[in-house]
This record gives C-alpha cells, structure tokens and sequence, in this order.
C-alpha cells in the first residue's frame, strides 16, 4: 500500500468512502460525522492546501485522510494538556473501505515522516477510533471544542515514544 496526495480526479471515489464510513459509524452509534460532513467544499480546501491523501493498494483507493501541518485552532484551549508546545500536525478525516486492514499504522508511520509530533481528536463514541489510539500509544490528553461546540477527545503521541514498526 502507498500514500498519495489525492488529485481532484480521486474526489468520486473519496466520498464514495466517506459514505461508507459514516454507514459504518452509524450502525456503531457513532454519529460523528452528521449528514454534510466531510463535504466537497472541505474536500477541495483540504487539496488546495495539500492536505488531502490517498492510500491505494495496487490501484485502487482504499483509504483517505487529511494531514495538516501546523497549528489547529480547536486544540489552543484544551480542557487537560498536551504533552509538548513543540510543532504538531493533526490528523483529520480518516477513513477506508471495510476490507482495508493497517490502515491506521501506515498513516501515523507517513505522519511521522513529516513531523515529530501528532494530534487528532474524536468523538467518546467512536470506539473504533479510540481502540486504535490506545493500541498505537497515544496519550489522552483531554477534551477539546470544535467551532460548533461538540466535545472531542483530544489525543498526542511524540515519534520518539515506541516507533512502530
């Protein structure tokens, strides 16, 4: 499996996934994202910063998230505290096709190639994704508001704790 910088031409097919993902999280009761989110004007932001990736397994997308250098503006108040003040980047919008497997330890090795730091949030109830941030290490380092006051939990893990292999 590869990680790309998504093209506009893969925007169909990224949908198509978010689609899937929010039928997954919904039979979870997992309504993190509702009914517009993510949208395609979020989705062309984010390849307009290029921050939008792909992960394809021979040529077909399996996966996408969002991966954002610097900092994010929900995380400068935080309800507990961030391991570090050091430079991070934030992962947002990961999903993949159900069949899809090590998908999660293929994002943060890529993320750790860009940066020593990172942060991602998500909902108390999306329990797939809080499994998969304590098997990985990650540090629970509170509670964080987005702009439409939803609560995350708000996670960290530094590249020098237990690289992963």
């Amino acid at each position: 499996m590869k990680v790309e910088m998504a093209k506009n031409e893969d925007l169909n097919t990224v949908l198509s996934i978010f689609a899937s993902a929010k039928k997954y999280m919904s039979g979870e009761n997992n309504f993190q994202w509702g009914d517009n989110y993510p949208n395609l004007a979020i989705l062309n932001d984010d390849l307009k910063n290029n921050n939008l990736y792909i992960i394809k397994d021979s040529h077909e997308i399996v996966a996408v998230f969002a991966f954002i250098l610097g900092p994010e503006h929900t995380y400068k108040k935080i309800d507990g505290e961030w391991l570090n003040s050091k430079p991070y980047g934030t992962i947002h919008r990961l999903a993949k096709i159900s069949s899809a497997k090590g998908i999660f330890k293929l994002v943060i090795n890529f993320c750790f190639t860009k940066i020593d730091n990172i942060r991602i949030d998500t909902k108390s109830t999306n329990l797939s994704m809080l499994n998969k941030l304590e098997q990985f290490n990650f540090h629970r380092c509170g509670i964080i508001l987005l702009d439409n006051k939803e609560e995350r939990v708000a996670f960290q893990k530094e590249r020098d704790e237990n690289v992963l292999s």
